[in-house]
């Protein structure tokens, strides 16, 4: 007998069928790149504990802060499109991923109480978020109003 796995993601029922350990297997963090990746080349930044003071508020560049964890179903689904964003502003902004599991001091300083949440900085200061997975149209366009630019 197969097992099913039923639930609820954004509005719509999704139906898993005979793959509750391969699941267990794709959601260990430890075999998938940031943001939920399998494989191929990342762009996006990996923010941790030790590194946001440098990488985020002392960085001159707009930044923008990818706020997910392993296990958030939404995170994951941003995941590629946070990656897209990278490469396309590479040079332009920074825009990187920070783990709220491993760091929630972090977390807890920049109120983070939904998951994913995009953090927009500039000049070492939070400027804007947004909550919840947006079209990549929407965050180039804030990213675009924070560099002063059009779109790459």
């Amino acid at each position: 007998m197969r097992n099913s796995i039923y639930g609820v993601i954004a509005g719509g029922l999704f139906v898993l069928v005979g793959c509750s350990t391969e699941l267990t297997k794709q959601g260990d963090s430890s075999q998938r790149g940031a943001g939920g990746m399998d494989s191929g080349e990342h762009y996006a930044a990996v923010f941790t504990s030790d590194s946001f003071q440098q990488d985020v508020l002392d960085n001159s560049q707009v930044v923008l802060v990818d706020c997910w964890a392993p296990w958030c179903g939404p995170c994951l689904q941003l995941g590629p499109m946070i990656e897209e964003l990278a490469q396309e502003y590479e040079g332009k902004a920074v825009v990187g991923k920070l783990n709220v599991d491993d760091a929630q001091e972090i977390s807890r300083e920049y109120e983070i109480s939904g998951i994913p949440a995009l953090l927009f900085f500039k000049g070492g200061k939070e400027v804007d978020r947004i909550v919840g997975v947006k079209p990549k149209s929407v965050i180039a366009e804030k990213l675009d109003s924070l560099i002063g630019g059009s779109r790459p």
